[in-house]
């Protein structure tokens, strides 16, 4: 019994090593700077990119910064990449990783796999 329970506390550290704390730094950084980035600047002509349904920040310096957005009705996953200009974020492009929409766009964004396959 003492070698299963030690079993199962090393899976559980090693599942918390590599989704956990990857799960933590985003939510982290979104909580943190995520009043910074104005998502309504993002373009709707011209894009799939729909209104923000939520999003989280998957990395931030001081010159870029990619943010995970979720379309309204969860149809659509994007990263969209921001660049500091004179001081002020402004948006740049997007990559659309999945969509419930139709087409080829078939991808997963790390710590957030599950979004892909949750809503299709």
């Amino acid at each position: 019994m003492k070698k299963f329970l030690i079993f199962i506390l090393i899976i559980s550290l090693i599942v918390f090593v590599f989704w956990g704390i990857p799960m933590l730094k985003c939510e982290y950084l979104t909580a943190r700077y995520g009043h910074e980035f104005d998502l309504s600047q993002v373009p709707e002509e011209n894009s799939m990119l729909g209104k923000v349904e939520w999003f989280k920040i998957l990395s931030y310096n001081d010159d870029i910064a990619q943010i995970y957005y979720i379309d309204e009705d969860f149809s659509t996953g994007n990263i969209l990449t921001f660049k500091k200009v004179s001081g002020e974020w402004k948006y740049d492009s997007w990559d659309t990783l999945w969509t419930a929409r139709g087409g080829n766009a078939d991808e997963n964004v790390w710590p957030y796999f599950w979004h892909s396959s949750k809503y299709r």
